[in-house]
C-alpha cells in the first residue's frame, strides 16, 4: 500500500511538470517569433520614443494614478483570459495560443528596445522586467492549474483554488506597483538622456 502510494504521487508530480514543462513551448515559440521578427522588420528608435512620449508624462501629479491603472490592466489580462479558457472545451488549444501571443508580444517589445542600444535595454528593463518577472510565471501557472487540479483531485494538502486566485492576484498587483514606481521615477531620465 505505501508503495501504490508512492507510486501515484510519483506519477502525479511527473504529469505535472509534463504540464507545466509543455506550456513553456509556446513560450519560446513566441520569444524566438518575436526576436525574428524584430531582426526582419525593425522598429526605429524614434518610433519608439514618440510612443513613449505620447502614452503619457510622468512629470504629472495626475498621471500616475492612471498609469497604475494601465499597468493593473496589462498585468491581469492574461491571467484572467487564461482562468476563463481554462474552462473552456478548447483550452488545449486556447491557452498555448494565449501565452504564444503575450510571449511573442513582450519579446518584440523587448528585441525593440534593445536595437536601440544601451538606452533601449534599460528602458525595456524598467518596463518589462516586471513583466517578465511576476506575469509570466503566474500565466503559466495559472494556465495549468486547472489540469494539474484535475489530476490530483481534492486533497487536504492542496490549496483551494480561492487561495491560489488571491494569491495571484497579489502577485500581480505587487508587480503592476513596481514597474508603475520604476517607471514614474527612471523612465523620464532615460528619455532625457538617450533620445
Amino acid at each position: 500500500m505505501h508503495h501504490y502510494s508512492f507510486t501515484s504521487r510519483r506519477f502525479l508530480f511527473d504529469e505535472k511538470r509534463r504540464c507545466y514543462a509543455l506550456l513553456f513551448v509556446p513560450l519560446v515559440l513566441g520569444s524566438l517569433g518575436g526576436f525574428f521578427y524584430t531582426e526582419f522588420f525593425p522598429v526605429s528608435c524614434t518610433a519608439l520614443s514618440d510612443l513613449l512620449f505620447q502614452a503619457g508624462s510622468f512629470d504629472d501629479k495626475g498621471a500616475f494614478p492612471v498609469c497604475f491603472l494601465q499597468s493593473l490592466l496589462l498585468y491581469y489580462r492574461v491571467p484572467v483570459l487564461a482562468l476563463i479558457f481554462s474552462y473552456s472545451p478548447w483550452e488545449k488549444f486556447l491557452l498555448p495560443l494565449l501565452l504564444f501571443v503575450q510571449s511573442f508580444l513582450l519579446s518584440l517589445s523587448l528585441f525593440s528596445f534593445a536595437h536601440c542600444g544601451s538606452g533601449g535595454m534599460l528602458i525595456a528593463l524598467v518596463l518589462l522586467g516586471s513583466r517578465y518577472l511576476f506575469l509570466v510565471p503566474v500565466s503559466v501557472f495559472v494556465c495549468g492549474f486547472r489540469h494539474t487540479e484535475r489530476l490530483s483531485g481534492r486533497n487536504k494538502k492542496q490549496m483551494h483554488p480561492v487561495q491560489v486566485l488571491l494569491c495571484c492576484i497579489f502577485i500581480l498587483l505587487l508587480g503592476a506597483t513596481i514597474e508603475t514606481v520604476l517607471a514614474s521615477r527612471f523612465l523620464p531620465l532615460l528619455l532625457d538622456k538617450f533620445f
